[in-house]
């Protein structure tokens, strides 16, 4: 908005006194190229509502007016009138510098549903003492009913509103939820209705006397999601009072039957209070005999077959004859197709054929829509003629005498399970013993036992067991465990770089990786370390090149002799025949130690250590670094050959001589091992 520059005459109205006096305090306007005055958009909506203000004041309204806010699901709820309320600091300073005169709160909707995705929009709009809307006011919100709130904005905006999303997560019930917001000494609330969860009851309203019905509750939220591990109640004359915990679906299904023919009410009941659900039937329970004679129930059929199904119904032990009889069937066919209807013979029965493809648990259901009466029995095809085999371990690594299941899996030749096959197991190699030597397979095909592993191991995939069936050996698998008392294998190695610990001594890392048959690491192990000379160098430091140029720009070493140790058998002492140079002593000496940075190796398998040796030393001895590890009696080991290297900075300047003794190695400078010169 541009208004024209302002006239030097003064203002006459107090309300346009007010609003001008604070537009000039907090600099509201700005001056155009063209001399213009411009009013910035952050007073420009002040100045709107202050005007409205005006207008409303001009026209008779006051505070207990219809509110200005929008329809479509919001509800709006003033802040009781509790005073001039209290000073709010809003520039950070300290002090408190506006007066908050009402609260308003709106929620959008103000009825919502249950599931997780559920959210009403919370707008709270706080105005000073003179109805202008209140920026940098810090709003409170609060929430009841175990509902959750997410403050979005806690501070106004220049809007004068703060935000906030209700939600009711990991809480499905149907209940009232009070959003509450306090500022300045005034509150203001609303109520949501959170809403939209039921519960149905499912299940055949007649049933015949001696038969058992299935009926499932079900416990949806607000989005039809079924509502997992919540408890429903059942109550019936037909059962005694009983709870079920619902499933991953929301349901929870039972089975009811009486002998006595007449009406039981069924009723269940979840949650409590304000948010209790309820639902109900009336089972009407008859004297008909109505149900499935073959095959009976929870019997086994064979796949791949017919086989005969008969359904009967009597009436004071007679046939009822002529009646339509719907079946159908939730695995195979039935009379070749998915459902079947008939009607019963003189002697109240109907007889047809069902078949299956497929192996597994099956439910059959006949009723009469006449009568309403319903029947439901389960029963399961199963695979009978096994074509393979497959053998899994629980675990394939373990310790002495620790314990891995062993589960064979037969399918047939379409990959059915197949029930009902002996299985054989058998240690075919290595320590251990089973839990049982044969086992039967079950409905999933399955059969298993149990094998405890002795108590010392013996490497990677040393234990061999064998499953193969009974009825014939050629179908078989094996299954390959690895039983690791302790380390079994070491990894020694450095890296390419050194560190100068002090003028005189080099330090460089190394690593001893200490792991089972299987490179799974081993934590806590004892890392035995040695370093021994193993050959020793003569010669002197010479200039050369480095690199690509051709001058002179480095050291390098003039090797004139490469000697082995003199100490053959490693025991430090001055055997005989072991002073080949004759100097009355063993070369080299030790020139390197080995610095462990631990007691034993940490969980990932690793045992630092650093070597550590003089400066001369460098290039001119050899040494082996040994590390080992004892199990049980038995020592494991590892080793690395090395030169004692040098740090590059000390080779790379002519005008300093490097590390040395005499000029090179401390072991002379000849050409020959067998004297000391």
């Amino acid at each position: 908005m541009i208004f024209s520059k302002l006239p030097n005459k003064a203002v006459t109205t107090p309300e346009v006194a007010v609003l001008v006096q604070g537009m000039r305090s907090e600099k509201a306007f700005a001056v155009t190229k063209t001399g213009d005055i411009k009013m910035s958009g952050k007073f420009l909506a002040r100045a709107s509502a202050l005007s409205l203000a005006f207008l409303l004041a001009a026209c008779g309204g006051d505070d207990s007016s219809t509110p200005l806010a929008g329809g479509g699901n919001q509800q709006n709820n003033d802040s009781p009138d509790t005073g001039t309320g209290g000073g709010v600091d809003t520039d950070g300073d300290g002090v408190p510098d506006t007066t908050i005169g009402s609260l308003r709160i709106s929620a959008s909707p103000v009825q919502m549903g249950t599931s997780e995705a559920s959210v009403s929009e919370i707008l709270v709009f706080a105005r000073d003492a003179n109805n202008v809307l209140a920026e940098n006011v810090l709003i409170n919100f609060s929430v009841d009913s175990d509902a959750t709130l997410q403050v979005t904005r806690s501070t106004t905006d220049e809007t004068g509103t703060a935000e906030a999303r209700l939600s009711t997560r990991q809480n499905p019930k149907n209940r009232p939820a009070t959003v509450t917001a306090t500022a300045g000494g005034l509150e203001a609330s609303i109520m949501v209705n959170i809403t939209g969860t039921t519960l149905s009851l499912n299940g055949p309203t007649n049933i015949s006397a001696g038969n058992a019905g299935t009926y499932t509750a079900v416990l949806l939220d607000s989005e039809g999601n079924g509502i997992p591990l919540e408890i429903v109640s059942i109550d019936s004359p037909l059962t005694n009072p009983g709870t079920l915990n619902t499933d991953d679906e929301g349901e929870a299904a039972f089975t009811l039957q009486s002998n006595t023919a007449g009406s039981y009410p069924v009723e269940i009941s979840a949650f409590s209070g304000q948010s209790s659900l309820s639902a109900s039937l009336e089972v009407n329970v008859s004297d008909s005999d109505f149900r499935f004679t073959n095959p009976m129930p929870g019997s086994e059929v064979p796949i791949n077959s017919p086989s005969n199904l008969t359904f009967s119904w009597e009436e004071n032990s007679s046939g009822v004859a002529g009646e339509t009889i719907s079946i159908s069937l939730s695995r195979g066919l039935i009379d070749g197709g998915l459902s079947f209807q008939g009607t019963t013979d003189a002697n109240g029965e109907i007889s047809t054929t069902i078949t299956s493809d497929s192996a597994g648990p099956a439910t059959i259901v006949a009723r009469n829509e006449a009568s309403g009466l319903e029947t439901k029995m389960n029963f399961e095809f199963v695979a009978t003629v096994p074509d393979s085999l497959v053998v899994q371990a629980s675990q394939t690594q373990v310790k002495p005498n620790e314990q891995s299941r062993i589960t064979a899996v037969v399918r047939d030749a379409n990959n059915n399970l197949v029930k009902n096959q002996r299985v054989l197991f058998n240690i075919q190699e290595g320590y251990g013993n089973l839990s049982t030597p044969d086992a039967v397979t079950d409905s999933l095909g399955r059969a298993s036992t149990v094998f405890t592993a002795g108590s010392s191991g013996n490497g990677s995939d040393g234990t061999v067991i064998t499953a193969a069936l009974e009825s014939d050996n050629s179908i078989q698998d094996q299954a390959l465990l690895t039983v690791s008392d302790g380390p079994l294998r070491l990894s020694i190695g450095t890296g390419n770089t050194i560190q100068e610990e002090n003028s005189a001594t080099y330090l460089k890392e190394w690593v001893v990786f200490v792991s089972d048959a299987n490179g799974q690491p081993i934590p806590d192990a004892d890392v035995e370390l040695s370093v021994l000379p193993s050959r020793y160098f003569k010669g002197v430091w010479v200039p050369g090149i480095c690199g690509t140029g051709t001058e002179p720009n480095c050291w390098v070493a003039d090797v004139t002799a490469s000697c082995p140790a003199e100490d053959i058998n490693r025991n430090g002492q001055l055997d005989a025949g072991e002073d080949v140079n004759s100097s009355g002593k063993l070369e080299p000496t030790n020139e390197a130690v080995a610095v462990a940075n631990s007691n034993a190796s940490a969980d990932d398998g690793a045992y630092g250590f650093n070597l550590k040796y003089p400066q001369s030393a460098c290039r001119w001895t050899e040494v082996t670094v040994q590390a080992k590890v004892s199990v049980r009696g038995s020592e494991f080991s590892e080793s690395a050959t090395t030169t004692l290297s040098c740090l590059a900075s000390d080779l790379n300047n002519l005008d300093v001589t490097p590390p040395a003794i005499s000029g090179g190695s401390r072991y002379g400078q000849s050409t020959s091992c067998f004297d000391a010169d």
